[in-house]
């Protein structure tokens, strides 16, 4: 399916490439016929030359998109950090750029909202048609301070767990508010959904129809929701401007989706994620694995940054984290990979995994 997949990217590029030229020579930018040459007067071909500019020029800037944040500003503050001692072990498979700052710890006051920061407006309870669910979903979103629609800003998606929704991740407003007011990170979009992809209802679900609902959200977030807010808001595009964290069942997701889809994320968080992306024996214990290795076949499709956590005390998903990370260093995809001292599979995992992260990315 993968080696499909280049093949249709390759083709479109080259249909793209086809089309390029035949535009091209429709604005006169072929080379004249040899057999006519010398027959137009120097006054009749200035005008054509200044006509086919005019056409060229025009036709570019209705092409043209709208300006993007560049995936690297060296204007950007260094990420501050604070007391290291809740870091038991930090490990990174990678260098340059995000890799190279192996410093994770979080400094005072990184979550608390402050007086003298203007953050963004957080929009709850929107709504969109899920092709994947067959009905409206609803999600959270969060646009930044000053925002404007004749600019374009990243994108990054917020994925909760199980028995969770999109408010799980209501923290992201301030923390990454917080990193923006500081220079941390470009101003950008937050969106968080519900990976909740069913027409059955929540309640009463057991762990079987969560595992269906989330293995359903791979379709609609690439299918339906990354479209409507590309669509509907001033979205930038592409790898370099696109990221995905997810916590717990949503880590499981925001790793199968990205490696399922390669080249479409840039940057990729999993916080103490679930089993579910690998095939490995503690994964077929619950459910059927999403791949058989996490790797990508070109080296440009790689994310530029990748990053896992857990806690001392997490009671779950150690294995399955040691062995996503295992499969992706074997496979040569960079990784960085860090242990929080005394926690557990909750908030004080999440919440610090969030702030590493976001001032990390958009940054390549």
């Amino acid at each position: 399916m993968r080696e499909n997949r280049i093949w249709k990217r390759r083709a479109a590029a080259a249909l793209a490439a086809a089309v390029s030229a035949a535009l091209l020579t429709g604005c006169g930018a072929a080379s004249p016929d040899t057999g006519t040459a010398g027959t137009m007067s120097a006054s009749a071909e200035s005008e054509s030359q200044s006509s086919q500019e005019t056409t060229a020029a025009a036709a570019a800037q209705n092409a043209a998109p709208k300006v993007v944040t560049p995936a690297y500003t060296k204007d950007l503050a260094p990420l501050a950090h604070g007391d290291t001692s809740q870091i038991a072990q930090t490990i990174v498979y990678g260098s340059g750029g995000a890799y190279d700052d192996t410093d994770f710890s979080v400094p005072d006051g990184y979550g608390t909202e402050r007086d003298d920061v203007t953050y963004g407006d957080y929009i709850a309870d929107l709504t969109y048609y899920s092709q994947a669910a067959g009905m409206e979903k609803t999600f959270n979103i969060v646009l930044p301070a000053g925002y404007d629609e004749s600019q374009s800003y990243p994108v990054l998606y917020l994925l909760h767990g199980y028995g969770g929704d999109p408010n799980e991740w209501n923290a992201a407003r301030i923390v990454c508010g917080n990193l923006q007011a500081a220079g941390q990170m470009p101003p950008c979009i937050i969106v968080q959904p519900d990976e909740w992809t069913s027409q059955n209802s929540k309640d009463g679900a057991g762990f079987s129809d969560w595992i269906s609902a989330f293995a359903a959200f791979s379709d609609d977030l690439t299918g339906s929701l990354m479209p409507y807010i590309e669509e509907n808001y001033a979205a930038a595009t592409g790898k370099e401007n696109t990221a995905v964290l997810g916590l717990s069942m949503g880590g499981w997701q925001a790793l199968s989706i990205a490696f399922h889809n390669p080249g479409l994320f840039g940057y990729v968080g999993a916080l103490a994620p679930m089993v579910g992306a690998l095939d490995t024996s503690i994964t077929r214990q619950f459910m059927s694995s999403d791949l058989s290795k996490l790797d990508m076949e070109d080296p440009d499709d790689i994310p530029y940054y990748i990053m896992q956590n857990y806690g001392t005390e997490e009671p779950w998903d150690k294995e399955a984290t040691d062995e996503y990370r295992k499969s992706m260093t074997e496979n040569g995809i960079p990784n960085a990979f860090y242990i929080i001292e005394g926690t557990g599979h909750d908030g004080n995992t999440w919440v610090p995994g969030l702030y590493n992260f976001a001032g990390r990315i958009f940054r390549n």
